[in-house]
C-alpha cells in the first residue's frame, strides 16, 4: 500500500455540455458513474480523466473516434451567445504527520457562437474549489482575469503542453515529458469502452501491445519534416519512374498484343492444318459412302418390283367379286346402316349442346346476382368514407359543399328474364361520374386552404424567430459592451508582460551560452537571434534552437569520430594485451624453453625418435659471449640446433626426417669439440662434434664459424644473433627469465595504454552527454511563447470585440424592426383567411387538411374504381341475354334430331330381316381382297420413294466425293499460304526481344514438297505454342491503341511514340534525342538508367537517415523499447505478488514476433544498446535496417508524407508480441498460455485478463512512486466489465483494491457493492433526451450497505 500518496478526492463539471454544476465525491479514490445509455456517465469521464492530466483535446472521445469536441460540448445545450464552463479534479493526500495536502487540476472552457470556437485555459493550484475559491457567483461564471487574481498568475496556463509538463512534474514527480506521455497513454488505452469486447474476443495480447508507450509524435513530426526535403529529389526520380512505368505499361500491353497476334496466326495455321486433316478424313469417308449408296440403290429396286406384283394380283381378285349379283344386294344394306349411325350421332350431339347451354345460363345468372350485391356493398363503403371527409372538412373550416353527396343505386328486371333484378348501370355511371368530378374539384379547394395555412404558419414562425433573434442581439450587444473595455485593459497588461518575458528569455539564453561546453563552438548565430526588436518575436526560441543545433552538430560529429577512433585503438590494444598475457602464461608454464620453429625450415611437425642437439651440448668455458652468439646462430641457421640426434649417431631433420649429418672422420684442425661440450651421450655426440670443423678456414667438409657462417657439404649460409639462448641449460633459463620480464613490462605498458584509452573514451562520452544535456537545457522560451499567445489573444480580442460591438448594435436595431414588421404581416394574413394566430390551433387545422389531402384523392379513386366496374357489369348482363336465346334454340334442335333417328332405326330392322345370312360371307371376301389391295398400295409408294432416295443418295455421294477431292487440294494450298505469313512476324523489329523468343526458333519459310512444308509448318506452330504460354494476358489491337494513346499522353517532352502497320502487325517504336528504337529496347535502357538514379537517391537518403534516424528518432525509439522492457518486467513483478481468489496468477512474455523479418531483428538488437555504446559500424547497420523499413512503408503508400511512413515503419509495438502465461499456486511448476482453448472457465479467463491489465497500470505507477512516493495511482474503465457475469465483478474490484489503484468506472448495470470493496462513491446519472440537463443520485457504499447521500 501507499498511504501517503495523492488520491482522487473530488471532481466537478460546471456549465459544460448538459451539466449545470455537478460535484462528484470519491470514496478512498473510487467512483462509479452508472446509468442508461445517453445519460451522461461516459461524457463525464471523458471531460474529467485523463483529460485533466494532459489537456489533450484531441483524445476526449473514449472510443478514439474523435467525435467528442469542446466545440460540440459547449454548443450543445447553450442558452446564450457566449458560454464559459469549468472542469476540475481535486487530489488529496495525508503526510506522515497527518497533515492534509491538496492539488486541484482544472480547465476553463470559453465558447463563442460568433466564432464557433472553444478556447481553453488550464490551472493547477493547491486551492480547493468551493472552499478556497468559487467558480460561480450569482449564477454567473467568474471571469478568467478574476480567477487569475485569486489563484495567482502562475496558476493559469494557456498552452496544453506547458500544463502537461507542470502536472507531470508537480503531481507525478516526472520531469521527462516522454515518460509522462507514456503514463497517460496507458490510461487512455484502458479507458476505451471496447476493451471488454476485445478481451471477450481473445485480443488481450493486442490490447497489451497497444498500451505500450508509442514514440513521441513531436519527435516523429520533427524528423519527418526534415526527411520530407528528400521528396524534391524523389520527385525527379518519380518522373523518371513515371516515364519508365508508362513505357513498361505500354510494353506489357504491346507484349500482350504481339503474343495475341502471333497466337492468332499460330491459331490460323493450326486451323488450316486441322481443316486439312479433317478434309482428308472427309475425302476418304466420301469414297466409302459412294460404294454404300450403290448397294442400297439395288436393294430398294427389288422392293418396288415385289409390291407391284402383289397389287396386280389383289386388284384382279377384287374386280371378279364385285361383278357378282349377291354383292349388289349387300351394298344397299350397308348404306342403310351408315345412315342410321349418322342420325344417332347427331341426336346425341344435340342433347349435349342443349345441356351445356343451360348450365352456362345458370352460371351467368348467379354472377349477375353476385355483382349486384357487391355494388350495393361498395356504395355503402363510399358513404362511410364520404362521411369521414365531411367531418375533417368541418374541423378544418372547409365548406362541405365542395365534397357533394354519394348517389343512390337504382334497380330493374333483366331484359330477357324479369325475375332477375339488376342495377340501372347507365344511370349509376352518370351519377357517380359527376360525384367523382366534384371530389376532384374538392382537392384543389383543400390545396388552396393548405397553402393559406402554410403561409400564415410561415409568417408566424418568421415573426417569432425574428423576435428571438432581436432579444439575443440585444443581450449580445450589452455583453459585448462590457467585454470591450475589459479587453483593452487586458491588452495593455499583456504587452508589458511580453516585453519582460522577452528580456528574461534573452538573459537565460545568454547565461546558457556562457557554459563551458560551448568554449569551442561558434554561437554567433545564437546571439544574433537575440539582437532583434523589443519585444522579441515569437519565433525567436525556434531560431535560437535551430542555431544551437547547428552549432552543436560539429562538436557532436567530432566527439563521435574521436570516440570511434579511440574505441578502435582500445580494441587493438586489448587484443594485443590478451595475446601478450597468453604468451606470458605460456612462458611461465615452460621449465626448459625450446627454440621456436626455425624460420629456415619448412612448416609441419612429424613426431620422430631422437633428442634435439641443443639439449645434448653446452659451450666450453673459454668461449666468449660474441663467439657463443655466432656459434648458436650458425647452428640454428644450418638446422643443427634443433636437429634430432638418433641412437645410431646420425643427425636428422625433425620435420622431413632427412639425414643432416653423419659421424665421420675427425676434422683436421680445430673442431666443434673444442668449443662445445657434450652433456649427454658424450661419446657419440663428441664424435659428431669432432667431424665438424671450427672456423671458416677449416679444411673439413662441414664447418661452423664464430661469425655465424657455416657449411654442411654443398649447403652453406650465415646468420647472426645478439646472444646465445638455447645451447646450455643456463642460457635457456636466462632466456626464460629475460622473456618473462619483457612480457611483464609489455603487459604493464599495454594495460596502462588501455586504461588511458578507456578514460579518454569516457571523457569523450561525457563530453557528448554534456552536449546533449546542455542542448536539452536550452531555455525553451515557453514564457515568451505564452506571452505572445496572450498578447495575440488580447489584441485579437480587442479588434474582434470592437467589430462585434458595432455589428451587435446595428444588428439589434435591424432585428427589432424586422420582428415588429413580421408580426404585423402574420396577423394580417391570418385575418384575411379566417385563420387563428395561435400556432397550436393552426397546427391542428394543418393536420386535418393534411388528412383531407390524402383521403379526398383516395375517395375519388374509389369512386372511379366503382364506375370502372360498371362496364364489365353491363357486358355480363348482355352475355346473360344471349345465353337465354341460345339455350332455347339448342333444346328445340335436340328434340328434332331424336325423332329422325328413331324413324330410320325402325326401317333398317325391317330390311335386315328380309335378306338372311349370305351377305356376310360376301362381305368377308370383299374385306380380304380390299385389305390386300390397300396393303400393296400403302407399301408401294414408300418403296418407290426409298428407291428414288437411294438413287439420289448415290448421286449426291458421287458429287460429294468429287467436291471433297477439290477441297482437299484447296485446304492444302491454304495451309501452305498460312505457313508463309507466320514466320514473317518474327522478322519485324523488336518482336523477338519483346516476347523473349528462343534464338533457335526459325524465321524463314520452309522449302520442299507440299507434304514436307506442311510437316515443317506443324513443327513451327508447336514450338510457338510452347513459347507463348497461356492466353490469359493477350490483348487486341483496340486495347493496344488505347494503351498507346494513354502512354503517349503521359510521356514527358523529348519522347514520342510511333505507330506503324507492317505485314498486318502493329509495330510500336519510340523516338528520342538519341534516335528511333523498338519500345522493348527503349524500356530496357530507361530501366537501367532508373536503377542508377535510384542508387544515387538511396545514397543521399542514407546520409539523411544517418543524421536524423540515428539521432533524435533513434534515441527515442531505443528509449521506448528499453522503457517497454522495463515496464513488462515491472508488470511481472507486480503479477508475481497478486493472485486471484482461486490461486491463479499470470506472467507476461514479451518477445519479437516469430514472423519478424531480419531487418526488424537486427534493428531491435542494436536499439537495445544505448547510442553511446554503439560503434559506427553498428550505427551503419541500424541505419540501413531502419531505412529499409521506412522505404517499404513509402512504397506501399507513395502519396503520403514521411510522418505517415515513419509511424508505420517504426512502431516498435508491432514488432513484438505478448503471450500471457497462467500460473497456478497449487501447481507452481506448470504454466499454461492463456487462449480460448485454455482449460479454464470463462469467469477465470476474464479475471486473469483483467488482472494483467490492472497489473500494467499498477506497474507503471509503482515505477513512478519509487521516485516520487506522493504520485497518484489510478485506472479508468468506461463501460466496466461489460461482458462479465455479476459474481466476477466483486473479484475484479477486489483486485483493484489489492493493487491500491484509485478507479473511475462507468457502467449501465454495475453497482459495485461487494464485500471486497471497502468503500465506493456511486452516482446514478439521469437524463431526458428531450429536456436539457443531467440529474444525479448520490449513493455511498461502506463495505456493508448502500445508502443514499444526496440528490
Amino acid at each position: 500500500m501507499h498511504p501517503y500518496r495523492y488520491r482522487l478526492h473530488r471532481a466537478g463539471i460546471c456549465n459544460v455540455w448538459q451539466y449545470d454544476d455537478q460535484v462528484f465525491d470519491f470514496e478512498d479514490g473510487r467512483l462509479l458513474l452508472r446509468g442508461k445509455n445517453g445519460a451522461g456517465k461516459s461524457k463525464a469521464l471523458e471531460l474529467l480523466l485523463p483529460f485533466l492530466l494532459d489537456g489533450d483535446t484531441k483524445r476526449l472521445d473514449a472510443t478514439g473516434g474523435g467525435r467528442t469536441t469542446f466545440r460540440w460540448l459547449m454548443s450543445e445545450g447553450a442558452s446564450g451567445v457566449n458560454r464559459q464552463g469549468f472542469l476540475w479534479l481535486e487530489l488529496r493526500r495525508v503526510d506522515e504527520q497527518g497533515d492534509e495536502h491538496f492539488q486541484t487540476l482544472g480547465a476553463i472552457v470559453r465558447w463563442s457562437s460568433s466564432t464557433a470556437e472553444a478556447r481553453l485555459t488550464y490551472f493547477l493550484t493547491p486551492a480547493r474549489i468551493g472552499v478556497d475559491v468559487q467558480l460561480v457567483e450569482g449564477r454567473q461564471p467568474v471571469p478568467v482575469d478574476r480567477l487569475r487574481e485569486v489563484l495567482g498568475e502562475n496558476a493559469l496556463i494557456t498552452a496544453a503542453r506547458d500544463y502537461r509538463a507542470r502536472v507531470g512534474r508537480e503531481v507525478f514527480g516526472i520531469n521527462d515529458a516522454g515518460r509522462y506521455r507514456n503514463l497517460v497513454h496507458l490510461l487512455y488505452r484502458l479507458r476505451r469502452p471496447t476493451i471488454g469486447d476485445r478481451i471477450e474476443a481473445g485480443q488481450l495480447t493486442t490490447e497489451l501491445g497497444e498500451a505500450l508507450p508509442p514514440i513521441d509524435d513531436d519527435v516523429l513530426d520533427s524528423v519527418a519534416h526534415n526527411l520530407d526535403d528528400l521528396e524534391t529529389v524523389r520527385a525527379d526520380l518519380g518522373r523518371l519512374e513515371a516515364t519508365h512505368g508508362a513505357l513498361s505499361d505500354l510494353m506489357t500491353a504491346y507484349r500482350g498484343y504481339l503474343r495475341g497476334e502471333l497466337r492468332r496466326r499460330v491459331h490460323a495455321v493450326d486451323e488450316a492444318l486441322a481443316r486439312l486433316r479433317s478434309q482428308r478424313r472427309q475425302a476418304g469417308q466420301a469414297e466409302r459412302e459412294v460404294a454404300a449408296s450403290l448397294n442400297a440403290e439395288e436393294q430398294a429396286l427389288d422392293g418396288v418390283r415385289h409390291w407391284e406384283l402383289q397389287l396386280r394380283q389383289a386388284a384382279a381378285e377384287l374386280r371378279a367379286l364385285r361383278e357378282s349379283a349377291g354383292y349388289r344386294a349387300v351394298q344397299e344394306l350397308a348404306q342403310r346402316r351408315l345412315a342410321v349411325q349418322a342420325l344417332q350421332t347427331a341426336a346425341r350431339s344435340a342433347q349435349a349442346a342443349a345441356a351445356a347451354d343451360r348450365t352456362t345460363l345458370d352460371q351467368l345468372a348467379e354472377r349477375v346476382r353476385d355483382e349486384t350485391t357487391r355494388f350495393a356493398v361498395a356504395v355503402g363503403q363510399l358513404r362511410d368514407g364520404h362521411r369521414h371527409l365531411r367531418e375533417l372538412a368541418t374541423e378544418a373550416g372547409l365548406d362541405v359543399g365542395h365534397l357533394g353527396a354519394v348517389p343512390e343505386l337504382r334497380h330493374r328486371g333483366a331484359p330477357d328474364d324479369a325475375s332477375l333484378e339488376i342495377v340501372q348501370h347507365e344511370l349509376a355511371g352518370d351519377e357517380f361520374g359527376a360525384h367523382r368530378a366534384r371530389l376532384v374539384a374538392a382537392e384543389e379547394a383543400v390545396r388552396s386552404r393548405r397553402t393559406a395555412v402554410a403561409d400564415v404558419e410561415k409568417r408566424l414562425v418568421e415573426a417569432e424567430t425574428a423576435a428571438t433573434a432581436a432579444v439575443r442581439a440585444e443581450d449580445e450587444r450589452d455583453l459585448l459592451d462590457g467585454q470591450q473595455g475589459a479587453a483593452q485593459d487586458r491588452l495593455g497588461q499583456v504587452t508589458v508582460h511580453l516585453v519582460a518575458a522577452g528580456r528574461e528569455f534573452a538573459s537565460a539564453v545568454q547565461q546558457w551560452s556562457d557554459l563551458l561546453v560551448w568554449a569551442d563552438a561558434e554561437l554567433t548565430a545564437v546571439r544574433e537571434a537575440l539582437l532583434t526588436e523589443d519585444p522579441l518575436p515569437a519565433e525567436t526560441p525556434d531560431d535560437v534552437r535551430a542555431a544551437a543545433e547547428a552549432a552543436a552538430e560539429p562538436l557532436r560529429e567530432a566527439a563521435e569520430t574521436l570516440r570511434d577512433t579511440l574505441r578502435a585503438a582500445q580494441l587493438t590494444t586489448d587484443q594485443e594485451l590478451a595475446a601478450v598475457r597468453a604468451e606470458h602464461a605460456d612462458w611461465l608454464s615452460r621449465t626448459d624453453p625450446e627454440p621456436p620453429r626455425s624460420r629456415f625450415r619448412a612448416s609441419g611437425t612429424v613426431p620422430r625418435a631422437g633428442t634435439p642437439l641443443y639439449r645434448l651440448i653446452d659451450f666450453a668455458g673459454h668461449l666468449g659471449t660474441a663467439d657463443r652468439a655466432g656459434l648458436e646462430a650458425a647452428l640454428e641457421s644450418s638446422g643443427l640446433l634443433d636437429a634430432l640426434f638418433t641412437r645410431d649417431g646420425t643427425v636428422v631433420d625433425p620435420v622431413s626426417g632427412e639425414i643432416v649429418l653423419r659421424p665421420g672422420t675427425p676434422a683436421p684442425g680445430p673442431s666443434l669439440r673444442d668449443v662445445l661440450v657434450a652433456v649427454s651421450e658424450t661419446e657419440a655426440v663428441s664424435a659428431v662434434l669432432a667431424s665438424i670443423g671450427w672456423g671458416a678456414d677449416s679444411a673439413a667438409g662441414s664447418w661452423v664459424a664464430a661469425d655465424g657462417r657455416w657449411r654442411l657439404g654443398v649447403a652453406h649460409g650465415a646468420w647472426t644473433k645478439s646472444e646465445a639462448e638455447f645451447v646450455g641449460a643456463a642460457n635457456r633459463e636466462a632466456l626464460r627469465r629475460r622473456t618473462i620480464a619483457d612480457l611483464e613490462s609489455r603487459i604493464k605498458v599495454l594495460a596502462a595504454e588501455s586504461s588511458g584509452l578507456a578514460e579518454r573514451i569516457a571523457e569523450v562520452e561525457q563530453r557528448r552527454r554534456d552536449l546533449v544535456a546542455v542542448l536539452r537545457a536550452l531555455p525553451d522560451g515557453a514564457g515568451l511563447r505564452a506571452a505572445w499567445t496572450r498578447r495575440d489573444e488580447a489584441e485579437e480580442a480587442v479588434g474582434r470585440l470592437a467589430r462585434q460591438v458595432a455589428d451587435a448594435r446595428r444588428r439589434a436595431r435591424e432585428l427589432r424592426g424586422a420582428a415588429d414588421d413580421r408580426r404585423a404581416h402574420a396577423e394580417s394574413a391570418a385575418a384575411a383567411h379566417l385563420l387563428p394566430t395561435d400556432r397550436s390551433r393552426l397546427a391542428l387545422i394543418e393536420q386535418r387538411l393534411r388528412q383531407l389531402a390524402a383521403d379526398v384523392p383516395r375517395q375519388a379513386r374509389d369512386v372511379e374504381r366503382f364506375t370502372g366496374q360498371l362496364r364489365p357489369y353491363e357486358d355480363l348482363i348482355a352475355r346473360h341475354g344471349t345465353a337465354v336465346g341460345q339455350a332455347a334454340r339448342t333444346a328445340d334442335d335436340a328434340q328434332v334430331a331424336a325423332d329422325e333417328h328413331l324413324s330410320a332405326e325402325q326401317e333398317l330392322a325391317v330390311l335386315e330381316r328380309s335378306l338372311g345370312v349370305e351377305p356376310a360371307e360376301i362381305l368377308r371376301q370383299e374385306n380380304t381382297a380390299e385389305h390386300r389391295v390397300r396393303t400393296a398400295e400403302q407399301e408401294l409408294p414408300p418403296a418407290r420413294r426409298g428407291y428414288a432416295e437411294r438413287r439420289d443418295d448415290r448421286v449426291r455421294a458421287s458429287g460429294a466425293r468429287d467436291l471433297a477431292r477439290e477441297r482437299l487440294t484447296e485446304f492444302e494450298q491454304a495451309a501452305l499460304e498460312a505457313g508463309t505469313a507466320l514466320p514473317r512476324v518474327l522478322t519485324l523489329p523488336g518482336v523477338r526481344p519483346a516476347l523473349d523468343l528462343p534464338a533457335e526458333l526459325p524465321s524463314e519459310a520452309a522449302t520442299g514438297t507440299p507434304p514436307e512444308r506442311i510437316r515443317h509448318l506443324d513443327g513451327l506452330a508447336a514450338q510457338l505454342r510452347g513459347a507463348l504460354g497461356k492466353p490469359a494476358q493477350d490483348l487486341g489491337e483496340n486495347a493496344l491503341h488505347q494503351r498507346y494513346t494513354d502512354v503517349r499522353s503521359r510521356l514527358p517532352g523529348g519522347f514520342d511514340l510511333i505507330w506503324e502497320d507492317r505485314d498486318g502487325v502493329k509495330v510500336v517504336e519510340i523516338s528520342d534525342d538519341i534516335g528511333r528504337h523498338p519500345v522493348a529496347a527503349a524500356t530496357a535502357r530507361l530501366g537501367a538508367e532508373l536503377e542508377q538514379k535510384r542508387a544515387a537517391v538511396a545514397d543521399r537518403e542514407r546520409h539523411a537517415f544517418e543524421r536524423f534516424l540515428l539521432g533524435e528518432l533513434g534515441d527515442a525509439l531505443s528509449r521506448q523499447i528499453r522503457s517497454a522492457e522495463a515496464l513488462v518486467a515491472a508488470m511481472n513483478s507486480t503479477l508475481a505478488e497478486v493472485r486471484t481468489s482461486h490461486g491463479l496468477g499470470a506472467r507476461l512474455v514479451w518477445a519479437l514476433r516469430d514472423d519478424a523479418d531480419a531487418d526488424t531483428r537486427g534493428a531491435v538488437g542494436l536499439l537495445r544498446t544505448p547510442l553511446e555504446l554503439r560503434t559506427r559500424d553498428n550505427n551503419d547497420r541500424l541505419r540501413e535496417a531502419l531505412a529499409r523499413r521506412v522505404e517499404d512503408a513509402r512504397r506501399s503508400d507513395p502519396s503520403a508524407g514521411y510522418a505517415v511512413h515513419l509511424r508505420a515503419a517504426l512502431d516498435y509495438r508491432s514488432w513484438f508480441g505478448f503471450a500471457v502465461k497462467v500460473t497456478d499456486q497449487a501447481r507452481p511448476d506448470r504454466e499454461r498460455t492463456l487462449s480460448a482453448r485454455t482449460a479454464m472457465s470463462q469467469g477465470e479467463q476474464r479475471v486473469v485478463s483483467y488482472l494483467v491489465l490492472f497489473a500494467a497500470a499498477a506497474a507503471h505507477f509503482t515505477s513512478v512512486g519509487e521516485v516520487y512516493p506522493a504520485a497518484p495511482r489510478l485506472i479508468l474503465l468506461d463501460d466496466a466489465f461489460a461482458k462479465v457475469d455479476e459474481p466476477t465483478h466483486g473479484r475484479l474490484l477486489g483486485l483493484l483494491v489489492d493493487l491500491d489503484l484509485d478507479a473511475v468506472l462507468t457502467s449501465e448495470r454495475l453497482w459495485g457493492c461487494f464485500p471486497e470493496v471497502p468503500s465506493l462513491g456511486i452516482y446514478e446519472c439521469l437524463r431526458d433526451p428531450t429536456q436539457p440537463g443531467v440529474a444525479t443520485l448520490h449513493f455511498r457504499w461502506d463495505g456493508h450497505r448502500r445508502t443514499v447521500e444526496a440528490t
